[in-house]
């Protein structure tokens, strides 16, 4: 792997992290100045362990799209690596949550959950989104949480959404290296 200078300038230090079976990490963003990330896999899993990407192949970002959410799957295991964890068009949701608020009706979690999944997947427009990165050992795989076009902080790229899926059988290792936008002060415990 090639790190250009600003990488190397700019790296916290490398984190080592291990999964055992059954075991994953949410859907999150690295964000906060985390430029870019760069995670490896350090072994091949037997069975799961992916990195999945629920939001890859949208131009929410490049397009300005808004009311684009995940179906309720995603966050209801913290497990965004689910089939039916899919990207969808909320804004008919939302619509109907407004008219009914404003009438005094309720919308329930679940009638939310079903429109998004009914109504939601209808009036998408944009294609099938999503990825997952197999655990395979030597396998690295980069993304940007901002634009890196742009020097400084802003917003979080939606795209960059991502999660570690189960370890359904054997052991998972990788690591994490976060890029900054400017280098970062190493402080050293003596």
């Amino acid at each position: 792997l090639h790190l250009e200078d600003w990488m190397v300038e700019s790296a916290e230090q490398l984190q080592v992290v291990k999964y055992e079976g059954g075991e994953h990490y949410g859907p999150h963003l690295d964000g906060g100045t985390r430029r870019a990330t760069i995670y490896t896999y350090l072994n091949t899993v037997p069975r799961g362990g992916s990195t999945a990407f629920p939001f890859a192949h949208l131009p929410i970002t490049s397009k300005g799209i808004e009311n684009v959410t995940f179906t309720r799957e995603c966050s209801e295991h913290f497990n965004c690596c689910s089939p039916s964890c899919i990207a969808t068009n909320a804004s008919v949701c939302d619509q109907e949550l407004a008219d009914r608020a404003m009438t005094g009706d309720v919308m329930t979690v679940k009638q939310m959950r079903h429109c998004l999944q009914t109504r939601g997947r209808e009036t998408w427009t944009l294609g099938e989104s999503g990825m997952q990165v197999p655990a395979k050992r030597g396998t690295a795989v980069i993304w940007f949480n901002f634009d890196p076009s742009i020097h400084g902080f802003r917003d979080e790229l939606e795209e960059s959404h991502h999660c570690g899926c189960d370890v359904e059988k054997g052991i998972k290792w990788g690591t994490n290296l976060w890029l900054h936008d400017a280098p970062v002060i190493k402080w050293a415990i003596t």
